[in-house]
């Protein structure tokens, strides 16, 4: 599990589908994080996404279902859990993880869900996929990943 128990949570419903993207500074880069859900959600049209704004603020939308409405959940990492998500990410691994391959078997194969992450430092965009590149037990991925359960929706 991860460490990142400092969120605040609040919900409100939404009544669009827009995919925000938002820039996040630190002392050494800039950066930018989308994270979206494929696999078997997409058949409902429910595939959840989130986007990582500067100041730490997690916008968590899940589309309504069959065309349902979406609702929205945001919460607050305090700035020390931000730096220490994203600290790690430096350009090389960043790069280094893009470059990497994943040889098993993706879950969406058995209607489970795999991950796609946009992460954009200093202007340079990495797309990480776990059904794609080798993110088995990387802390940080882990971190992106688990922030899909703790903002479920009801």
């Amino acid at each position: 599990m991860n460490r990142f128990f400092g969120m605040i949570f609040s919900t409100a419903a939404v009544f669009g589908f827009s995919n925000i993207q938002l820039t996040a500074q630190t002392a050494t880069a800039t950066f930018e994080i989308s994270a979206k859900m494929q696999g078997g959600c997409q058949l409902m049209g429910a595939c959840a996404f989130y986007t990582l704004s500067p100041n730490g603020t997690i916008t968590y939308t899940l589309p309504g279902s069959f065309g349902g409405e979406p609702k929205q959940k945001t919460g607050v990492l305090s700035t020390q859990d931000y730096i220490a998500l994203i600290q790690p990410l430096t350009a090389d691994r960043l790069q280094s993880l893009e470059s990497s391959v994943f040889t098993g078997v993706c879950p969406s194969y058995n209607d489970g869900a795999d991950y796609i992450f946009e992460i954009t430092r200093d202007g340079q965009k990495t797309q990480l996929k776990t059904c794609g590149n080798a993110l088995t037990d990387d802390p940080q991925i882990d971190t992106l990943i688990s922030f899909f359960g703790l903002f479920t929706v009801s």
